[in-house]
C-alpha cells in the first residue's frame, strides 16, 4: 500500500512539475522550461515563432535558426529579390544577412542582388554574377569580357576572337588579325598572313605593275608594259634596251638586243636580223641578212 501511494505522489510531482512549464516545453526541470518543441520560444515557451523555416527559432529571443525559402533578413520578413534564380524546388534562395542570391540569377541579370542587367551583346543575355562578364562569350560584332567591343568592319560573318579581337575569317581582299590588310595588287585578291613575321605574300602573285611578297611595290617604268618579276627585274625589254631593270642601252647600231646579254637580235639599217625561231640546234641562232 505504501508502495503504491508513493508511485502515485512521483507521477503527480512530474506532473505537476511539466504543468508549471507549459504543454510546448520538450525539457522541464524544477518548473523552469530547458527547451521547447518547434515553432515556440520563451522562458515557457508559449510564444510562436514568426516566418521561421520548420517553424524553428531561438528559444530565448524567437530568432529564427533559418528563414523560410524566398525570405531573409534578421527577422525573416524580407523577400529575396526577384531576379534571383529559383531552385529546383522552384524557391528563390539567398544569404540570411545580406540578401545575396545564393543560385545566381535569371538570365540578364548580374549583381549582389542580381540589379544589375547584363549589357545586351551578351550571348544568350548570360553574365557572370559577381563581374558582369560574359559567360557564353559575345553575339555576333563584339568582343571583350563585358563584349563592348565592335570588331573590326571587314571580319567575315562580322565575328572576332573574345579577347583580343582578331577575325578568324577576312572578307575578299583582306587579310591580317584584323583583316586591315589589302590584298588588291595580289592575283585574285589572295594573299597569306604570317603570324610570325606579321607580313603579308600574295598567294599567286602579283598582278601587272607590282612587285615583292605582298606586292605592295611598283615596277619600273622601263619594264616593257610595266609588267616585272616578283624581285623587281624586268620580264621583258623594250626595243632598244636590255638588262635587270631594262635601263642599259643596246648597241648604237641595234634595234634589239637580248635582254640578258645585250647581244643584238635586230639591227639597223644595213645590218642582221638574228632569226631566233630558227629549226636549226636550239643552241645557236640563224643570222639572215637584212636587204
Amino acid at each position: 500500500m505504501v508502495k503504491i501511494t508513493f508511485v502515485m505522489y512521483v507521477a503527480f510531482a512530474l506532473k505537476s512539475a511539466y504543468g508549471q512549464c507549459g504543454e510546448n516545453c520538450l525539457d522541464c526541470k524544477h518548473g523552469s522550461c530547458g527547451e521547447c518543441t518547434y515553432g515556440w520560444f520563451g522562458a515557457d515557451c508559449s510564444k510562436k515563432c514568426q516566418g521561421c523555416w520548420y517553424g524553428r527559432c531561438e528559444k530565448d529571443t524567437g530568432r529564427c535558426v533559418q528563414c523560410q525559402p524566398g525570405y531573409y533578413s534578421d527577422g525573416c520578413f524580407k523577400e529575396c529579390p526577384s531576379n534571383c534564380r529559383a531552385s529546383f524546388d522552384d524557391n528563390r534562395y539567398c544569404d540570411r544577412h545580406t540578401g545575396r542570391c545564393l543560385e545566381g540569377c535569371v538570365p540578364g541579370r548580374w549583381g549582389h542582388k542580381c540589379q544589375k542587367p547584363c549589357t545586351g551583346n551578351c550571348d544568350q543575355s548570360t553574365c557572370h554574377q559577381d563581374e558582369g562578364t560574359c559567360v557564353l562569350g559575345c553575339t555576333d560584332g563584339w568582343f571583350g569580357q563585358l563584349c563592348d567591343k565592335q570588331c573590326p568592319e571587314n571580319c567575315l560573318w562580322n565575328r572576332c576572337s573574345l579577347v583580343q579581337g582578331y577575325c578568324g575569317h577576312c572578307k575578299p581582299g583582306l587579310n591580317g588579325p584584323k583583316c586591315d590588310i589589302s590584298c588588291g595588287n595580289c592575283v585574285d585578291n589572295t594573299c597569306t598572313y604570317n603570324d610570325l613575321l606579321s607580313t603579308v605574300s600574295c598567294t599567286r602573285g602579283c598582278v601587272r605593275g607590282w612587285m615583292g611578297e605582298d606586292c605592295l611595290s611598283p615596277c619600273t617604268q622601263s619594264c616593257l608594259n610595266v609588267e616585272c618579276n616578283i624581285d623587281g627585274t624586268c620580264k621583258k625589254c623594250p626595243d632598244g634596251y636590255y638588262g635587270d631593270k631594262c635601263t642599259v642601252p643596246c648597241a648604237s647600231s641595234c634595234l634589239r638586243c637580248e635582254q640578258t646579254s645585250g647581244l643584238c637580235t635586230l639591227e639597223g639599217q644595213g645590218g642582221y636580223l638574228i632569226n631566233e625561231n630558227s629549226n636549226d640546234s636550239p643552241t645557236k641562232s640563224t643570222v639572215v641578212l637584212r636587204e
